[in-house]
């Protein structure tokens, strides 16, 4: 079990795995030290904006001891433990506590919707950091792909709108 926080940025392969994992959360990282945490708080509020659009849950919905209602964290730690996502113990969200590897994983894979991939790859955390790691490789895959083929396509269509004729080899 990996029991370190993730920091912005640990100044190793771990914290450029974390700088991506906050990224792919929309969070900007531009900002922030290598030294400044994550908590679990803030890493539920910038995902439940980028997942519910700001949709805001009524303070008394709230279902963890340590959130209270008017707590800046109620909303995301009900909707993304509703959906999920980021589940606390049971009792206590923890949004002040800073937020592991293993979990920032698990909360990217629930995220995509690819918790039975991850159960399948032997649970929380093994599975889920397996999960993530296909997870990445594949939108990296992807994304050469898609850069590759719009580097091809770009003169195509410059010359379709100057109007030349132009083979697409």
């Amino acid at each position: 079990v990996m029991l370190f926080s993730i920091t912005a940025f640990a100044k190793d392969s771990d914290g450029i795995r974390g700088k991506f994992f906050m990224e792919s959360f929309g969070i900007d990282v531009s900002e922030m030290e290598y030294t400044t945490p994550v908590t679990r708080g803030f890493a539920a509020n910038v995902l439940s904006k980028t997942l519910f659009d700001e949709l805001v849950i009524t303070p008394a919905m709230t279902r963890f001891a340590d959130v209270a209602p008017d707590s800046p964290y109620a909303s995301a730690a009900y909707l993304l433990s509703n959906s999920g996502i980021m589940q606390g113990d049971g009792t206590n969200f923890s949004p002040e506590n800073n937020i592991t590897y293993s979990q920032a994983a698990k909360i990217f894979v629930a995220a995509l919707g690819q918790d039975v991939v991850a159960q399948a790859k032997g649970g929380y955390p093994a599975g889920y950091l397996a999960a993530a790691s296909a997870a990445v490789a594949k939108v990296s895959s992807v994304s050469a792909r898609t850069m590759n083929l719009a580097a091809n396509l770009i003169p195509f269509v410059i010359s379709e709108i100057r109007g030349e004729t132009r083979s697409f080899t």
